[in-house]
């Protein structure tokens, strides 16, 4: 018989609508609970996850659902569950806590705190029973209802202390930014770098996607032709998309490799994983000219288009990996499975050779099934046709299995995300949908995330809200973080850089003006405004963690912007006291600031601008089919033609064509600018960065 459904069936977030059904009466982030607690003098029990997360789903079916654990929490606890993704900040304050408890972070987020918020102790997962070293999560349960009860007062000192600490200012330090720092990254990942397998040797035994540390590399790689930069992102690249990490049949990535060898992953697929990796292969592509990466981000954006697109715009957030309640069952395969949908397809020649390239054996290499793979090292030559036509077949077959959880969720900084990938998809290949998708995203965000769908008229309480559930047909009530607004600011400069339209410019430039206003004290950036969400910080530490952090989108947008010429002043002001608060620690850990990094380097080290000045509009496409890819997604380019002219951005300033000429070329540099160029066959398109 189904339970009595608990308050979060009223939620938008689809992780609390899986836990509406649990007996333990679960409270959502707000006053009531928190009321609740004061008014009791109750300990709050938090447990923040996700949807889609493998550990979460287990200590749900382990310790949620069990009647006792949950009497236990009604009684002595006020029991509240968070949406890491729908509410950012309060994950990361608390896994900051837990951090500096001396414990290592992850999900499921399980926190005790004061009725006042303030952090006691916690961990991940608790099992149901002793294992592992770890005690039961009913003796957890029990030793806090007895510390709460006998040593209060010894509790409440030490959470406060644990809250002066994540309330400590950050300090202004003088800085000097020194191109040699940035030169000598290389080498730092070098020291790291896994030399046979790609990827950096930084998490234990798994491997993450690093992007955004690719990122970075290719900036500093643009710059010093260092082939060592070059070397570690191709074979990082090749060696996941060989690897069972990439969904061989259907494409995109999984989450993270649970080995050094990009072969077993955790089957998760998340949106963001995925705009990363095909735009960070787009960026390759365009360094080297080597259609195998290009390929690979097309791959990945068909698997999104496929699997993750919301049908009235936008992209959805992550699926799940599990399935019928086991990991991996969706994607993997035993040899006999492979062998009977493919049999009657393929002659006996082809199918053995098929069984080689993707490394099946009778015994497996994941619980007794096979993740498909391509040695990267395997003589196997297998024809394109066949191997398209086998594909093709698997998915069908693959596609009448029982599907992972969909997390149906839309938010706003994954999708900006997406338009930045797609934008730049569409300047390298001029292919039409890649244009549409990314517009299509924004007027979804622009409708149903937004406060307003016009740059002039901005309301004081937010630009961009957080997430939009697809299951309720609604927003949830968050307002955006500093992290939503500056991709959204993000999202603005690159669909201009594929399009010419100057509002999407000036909506960059409006987005900054907010930041600026709300989340923004002198050099110090601010995910949340203030008095928001009822938190016991105010998140101003920053590093790259899935996604660019608010602060490295933030300073990307104030670079474009200052060398569009828009707001000058403000801007390298602003940089400058940015810098002065974080730089000294970014430049020391690279690893995790890498986004942030690339971003200042463009300033001081990479300041190109080109400008093309066009007769009409109908002659971008012409010179993009020349130019586009050699254009990099951090290329300052701007266009002119009597349709989009704007004296009021610096860079495009009376830089018209030639009048004798359809079109006049403009190559800058801080904004001196060489003898236009008539004949794009006269553009020398390595000298483009």
């Amino acid at each position: 018989m189904q339970r009595k459904p608990n308050r979060l069936i009223h939620e938008t977030s689809p992780y609390l609508l899986q836990h509406a059904y649990n007996p333990v009466d679960w409270y959502p982030w707000g006053k009531e609970a928190f009321e609740k607690a004061k008014r009791e003098n109750k300990l709050i029990f938090l447990s923040i996850g996700y949807s889609t997360c493998h550990w979460c789903h287990v200590m749900e079916k382990e310790s949620f659902e069990k009647e006792d654990i949950a009497n236990i929490l009604n009684e002595f606890f006020v029991p509240i569950k968070v949406d890491r993704e729908e509410l950012p900040d309060v994950d990361h304050i608390y896994m900051k806590a837990i951090q500096l408890m001396g414990m290592q972070g992850g999900w499921p987020l399980n926190i005790f705190l004061t009725p006042d918020l303030k952090p006691i102790t916690g961990g991940t997962y608790f099992p149901p029973e002793r294992k592992w070293g770890l005690p039961s999560f009913k003796e957890i349960l029990l030793k806090m209802i007895h510390l709460w009860n006998k040593e209060k007062d010894n509790i409440i000192k030490l959470s406060e202390e644990i809250t002066q600490y994540l309330n400590q200012p950050l300090q202004k330090q003088s800085i000097s930014i020194n191109y040699n720092d940035f030169i000598s990254i290389i080498d730092y990942f070098e020291k790291y770098f896994d030399k046979q397998y790609g990827g950096y040797l930084i998490n234990g035994k798994n491997k993450f996607p690093p992007s955004l540390n690719l990122f970075l590399l290719l900036q500093l790689y643009k710059k010093t032709k260092n082939n060592k930069a070059l070397q570690m992102i191709e074979l990082t690249l090749k060696r996941m998309r060989f690897g069972g990490i990439y969904d061989q049949i259907g494409g995109g990535i999984h989450r993270y490799s649970t080995d050094h060898y990009w072969l077993i992953p955790h089957f998760e697929k998340m949106l963001y994983d995925n705009a990363l990796f095909s735009w960070i292969n787009l960026e390759t592509y365009k360094i080297t000219k080597n259609p195998f990466y290009l390929n690979t981000a097309i791959d990945v954006l068909n698997y999104l288009f496929r699997d993750m697109k919301n049908p009235q715009g936008g992209f959805f957030s992550a699926e799940d990996a599990d399935s019928e309640g086991e990991e991996g069952k969706f994607y993997t395969w035993t040899k006999e499975e492979f062998i009977k949908y493919l049999e009657n397809h393929l002659t006996k020649e082809e199918l053995h050779l098929l069984i080689k390239y993707f490394g099946l054996s009778d015994a497996g290499n994941f619980e007794g099934k096979n993740v498909l793979f391509v040695d990267f090292d395997n003589s196997v030559q297998i024809n394109e046709n066949l191997l398209n036509k086998t594909k093709k077949i698997l998915l069908e077959y693959r596609n009448k299995r029982i599907r992972p959880h969909r997390d149906e969720k839309i938010l706003t900084s994954w999708n900006a995300l997406m338009i930045s990938t797609l934008s730049y998809a569409y300047l390298i290949t001029l292919n039409p949908i890649y244009l549409k998708e990314a517009k299509e995203t924004l007027n979804f965000i622009l409708e149903y995330l937004s406060s307003t769908n016009d740059f002039n008229k901005i309301p004081e309480h937010c630009i961009f809200y957080r997430s939009y559930s697809n299951h309720q047909k609604k927003r949830a009530p968050y307002t955006g973080t500093l992290t939503d607004h500056a991709s959204m600011g993000c999202a603005f400069i690159d669909l201009y850089k594929a399009t010419g339209n100057i509002d999407y410019l000036m909506w960059a430039q409006t987005i900054k003006n907010y930041i600026l206003r709300y989340y923004y004290d002198s050099g110090i950036l601010y995910e949340v405004k203030e008095n928001e969400n009822e938190l016991i910080a105010r998140i101003s530490d920053f590093y790259d963690g899935v996604i660019p952090s608010g602060l490295s989108f933030t300073i990307r947008l104030l670079v474009h912007l200052y060398y569009y010429g828009i707001d000058m002043e403000q801007c390298e002001t602003t940089i400058n006291k940015i810098l002065e608060i974080y730089f000294q620690e970014t430049i020391k850990q690279p690893f995790s600031y890498s986004y942030f990094l690339m971003s200042v380097f463009k300033f001081y080290f990479m300041n190109q601008q080109i400008v093309l000045s066009l007769e009409n509009q109908n002659l971008l496409n012409d010179l993009l089919q020349s130019i586009g890819k050699s254009i990099s997604s951090e290329t300052i380019i701007g266009y002119n033609t009597p349709e989009l002219q704007n004296n009021s951005i610096l860079l495009l300033k009376d830089k018209m064509q030639n009048k004798n000429f359809p079109y006049s070329i403009y190559l800058c540099e801080n904004f001196t600018c060489y003898k236009p160029i008539n004949d794009i066959n006269q553009l020398d398109l390595e000298k483009i960065f």
